[in-house]
């Protein structure tokens, strides 16, 4: 990082799993977690499944991270 500030990367996605579609998981829960939906929730050339983040309250925290 030069002067603090990462470098441009463009189109790179730098997410291991992106899609959750992978057998291994480089997923962790923050907070409460996160389950995965069972199928595809984006349609179209890019379907593909996606991290599902419930609350049940203001206080709750929940979510997805990678390290």
């Amino acid at each position: 990082m030069a002067g603090g500030q990462r470098q441009p990367q463009g189109n790179i996605n730098l997410v291991l799993n992106p899609h959750f579609e992978e057998q291994k998981d480089y997923w962790n829960p923050f907070g409460s977690g996160f389950d995965v939906a069972a199928v595809g929730s984006r349609t179209g050339r890019d379907a593909a499944l996606s991290a599902v983040i419930t609350n049940t309250n203001q206080d709750e925290h929940s979510g997805a991270m990678q390290v």
